[in-house]
């Protein structure tokens, strides 16, 4: 008798990685039910009616608890489902660390058999296409630190490429901006700062005075992808950096 898989529903999305290839698309999960502690502790409890819940629950407290410190002390986990360790990033200057450039972190990665299990029980169920008319895929600029993502400077060029993202209509609000996350504050990028604005690449020249910090890059346009502009404008949204990039830690299954 076949063992009976799990259901997965994905939607296909374009492929940001090949934007002049309408055939190409990517896997992107749909939305599902997000369960916290009592979530889970009700799953677990539907599959062992016998548990006490006040148990379970003193176990699970218990068990997180136990991982949390043991990880924070320098351990390394090895479970079922995965594997975790700590992991240190940013560049210890002088032999001093400093807590705002160097930042702990746990790193998980799954374990074998989970991944096995992704690979043999589930059942995959493609429910539709969406279509991903424009979007932002990547940022350079000429004057970036190394391995800083998503940073550009102020006062010098930067690359940003991705589909449908020539700026093109007459529609007042056509152009790229800078809204400052912190402030509010918005800066329009003059048209004559641009040196490239095709289907797949914009560069330009970031405004020059743009304090350090967090970014919100907004490109609108009515380019349609081909000669027919369209009736309203559309619009595409980037974080970028000035400055030093913020680090953007793994994801915390248990936080």
């Amino acid at each position: 008798m076949a063992k009976e898989k799990f259901e997965l529903y994905v939607q296909l999305t374009d492929n940001p990685l090949t934007p002049d290839d309408d055939s190409d698309f990517i896997a992107k999960a749909l939305p599902g039910e997000s369960l916290d502690r009592n979530g889970i502790l009700a799953e677990a409890l539907s599959k062992n009616p016998g548990l006490e819940p006040e148990t379970l629950g003193m176990v699970y407290d218990v068990l997180m608890r136990t991982m949390k410190e043991l990880l924070l002390s320098g351990k390394r986990l090895n479970t079922e489902l995965f594997s975790a360790g700590v992991a240190y990033s940013g560049i210890v200057e002088k032999g001093v660390w400093d807590y705002d450039r160097n930042k702990v972190r746990i790193n998980f990665t799954q374990s074998r058999d989970l991944a096995d299990a992704c690979n043999n029980d589930v059942h995959i169920n493609i429910t539709s296409e969406q279509s991903l008319p424009m979007y932002i895929n990547s940022v350079s600029a000429a004057a970036t630190r190394g391995g800083e993502r998503n940073t550009v400077a102020a006062g010098k060029p930067a690359v940003f490429t991705g589909k449908n993202i020539q700026l093109a209509g007459t529609d007042p609000s056509v152009g790229v901006t800078l809204r400052n996350v912190q402030t509010g504050a918005v800066s329009k990028v003059d048209t004559d700062m641009f040196s490239q604005n095709t289907k797949s690449k914009l560069a330009f020249v970031i405004p020059a005075g743009l304090a350090d910090g967090e970014y919100e890059l907004k490109v609108t346009t009515q380019f349609s992808g081909t000669n027919t502009l369209l009736k309203s404008t559309r619009s595409a949204v980037q974080t970028v950096y000035i400055g030093a990039a913020k680090p953007t830690p793994d994801p915390d299954p248990f936080q």
